[in-house]
């Protein structure tokens, strides 16, 4: 869903819609688990929905959605779950098993992928390049570092840590594809940001924040 929604929308959009997954974690952890959520969450939650509004609605027809933005939200949903579902497991399982079986189930459906793509598959040296990459580093790698910090750290902490992602792929959208923002796109990424933090810190940031100022 995130790859498929990278073809109509921005690497920042999708960045900062992939990372609001921090603010449902906590929610999908209640209903797991039935920890109790603080008014922070709910807070979050709230400040999110007007992040992404300000990034998925067009202005000049309100009321149309981009289906892209959509796609890349629905992401967000999974990507949380598995986080839940990684900080569950991951804490008395050995995390390579668990990555072991995250990595097969993603190259089930690669492969199911290359089954229904109607374009042709052209193989170049940089379409190899970039698949081993993909594959080896954001897949392989990235799953295992997960999955081994989720064994000694808490799936909120985990949660805000790859929510870093959203400011990453935001400044890399900016440094190595000359992506331009608008205002409202640029508040949209505040919004959510300060939803991020929030989650976690409360609204402490928000106090000391004004205070050195």
């Amino acid at each position: 869903m995130q790859t498929v929604g990278l073809e109509g929308t921005t690497t920042g959009n999708s960045a900062f819609l992939t990372g609001t997954n921090v603010v449902m974690v906590p929610f999908f952890y209640w209903l797991v688990t039935k920890t109790k959520l603080g008014k922070n969450n709910v807070l979050a939650a709230a400040m999110m929905f007007v992040g992404i509004l300000l990034l998925t609605v067009d202005f000049d027809n309100f009321g149309r959605f981009n289906i892209w933005d959509f796609l890349t939200f629905s992401c967000a949903i999974s990507f949380a779950w598995q986080v839940v579902a990684t900080g569950i497991f991951a804490s008395d399982k050995d995390p390579a098993v668990i990555s072991t079986v995250q990595l097969l189930t993603c190259t089930v459906i690669f492969f199911f992928m290359l089954l229904v793509e109607r374009k042709p598959v052209a193989v170049s040296a940089a379409g190899v390049a970039s698949m081993l990459y993909l594959s080896l580093v954001t897949t392989l790698l990235c799953f295992l570092m997960q999955t081994i910090g989720q064994k000694y750290t808490s799936t909120t902490h985990a949660a805000i840590i790859l929510s870093l992602e959203s400011v990453i792929g935001s400044l890399f959208g900016v440094l190595f594809l000359n992506e331009k923002y608008s205002v409202v796109t640029v508040l949209g990424f505040a919004v959510i940001f300060s939803a991020v933090i929030t989650a976690e810190t409360g609204c402490d940031w928000m106090i000391k924040w004004k205070s050195k100022k």
